[in-house]
Order: structure tokens, then C-alpha cells, then sequence
């Protein structure tokens, strides 16, 4: 954590829900653009440089994500877990052979990690709520609100 989180700047965290989301009613999952949005709304609301955690079930959403702020952020923290692919993946995560003990692990890790950010942005998720029941003075950008039960 000392290594990759730096003291003396803020770090904020999103945490993209995509393989599993898509199966849940009402709030189905977002567009990774969604994330995106609200990320570069906290940052042209900020003078600060803020670095960036992202936590997610998916590749793809990382990728975006690093693409579109590399250089716009202080650095971009990743926790190196099992993930797929892609965001609509056919199967969520917790369906397939990569989850387990291992897997158990790298979420409990991830939400540690989420919960040592100053803000998160976030949908419905037992893993950001278990990191704001762990951090409850972070500010929160809870995207199901805003874009209600897409």
C-alpha cells in the first residue's frame, strides 16, 4: 500500500461492477463512459493533482479508463487480481473457474484499498459499500443516483 499510495496526495478510486452488473435489476450496469464522466467531473472540480485506484472485474474498463487519463492524474494504481476481458463478459466473474479462495482474497484486498481513497466513485456493490463502511468520511459519487435504473 506505502509503496503505490502516496501520503502526501489525495487518491481517489472507482470502482467499476461490469461482468455481474448487467444481471441485476433495477440497476443494471453502466457505460464505462459513465465512470469516465464522473472521474473528469472530480478533477475539473479539483485544483489538486489527485492520483487514480481502479478497481474493477474487468479488463476492459481498466484499459479505457488508463487511456483516457494517463497524464491527466498523478499515477494510476492497479491491484493486480483475476479479471475478464471484457466488460459485457458472457460469464461474471463469480461464475467461472477464476473464483475461489484466490479470488475471495484479491476482492477483500481491493476493498481495503478502495477504502484508503478520499472519494469513490461507484454503483450498487457489496465491495464499495464494505469500503465505505471502512472509510466513512470519503465523499462518495454514487452513479446509480444520477443515472437511475438504466
Amino acid at each position: 500500500y506505502k509503496k503505490h499510495f502516496s501520503q502526501d496526495k489525495k487518491t481517489i478510486a472507482v470502482h467499476v461492477r461490469g461482468t455481474d452488473k448487467k444481471l441485476e435489476y433495477p440497476h443494471k450496469a453502466l457505460p464505462i463512459d459513465a465512470y469516465k464522466i464522473a472521474i473528469q467531473n472530480y478533477l475539473d472540480s479539483s485544483d489538486e493533482i489527485v492520483d487514480l485506484y481502479i478497481a474493477s472485474d474487468n479488463n476492459e474498463a481498466i484499459g479505457e479508463i488508463i487511456k483516457d487519463f494517463r497524464g491527466k492524474v498523478g499515477k494510476i494504481i492497479i491491484y493486480p487480481s483475476v479479471r475478464m476481458p471484457k466488460y459485457f463478459s458472457k460469464d461474471p466473474i463469480c461464475l467461472t473457474s477464476a473464483t475461489g479462495p484466490k479470488h475471495g482474497e484479491e476482492v477483500l484486498i481491493e476493498t481495503i484499498l478502495l477504502s484508503k481513497c478520499s472519494h469513490l466513485i461507484c454503483t450498487d456493490s457489496n465491495v464499495s459499500a464494505g469500503a465505505m463502511y471502512i472509510n466513512p468520511n470519503m465523499s462518495i459519487d454514487y452513479l446509480n443516483r444520477k443515472y437511475g435504473s438504466r
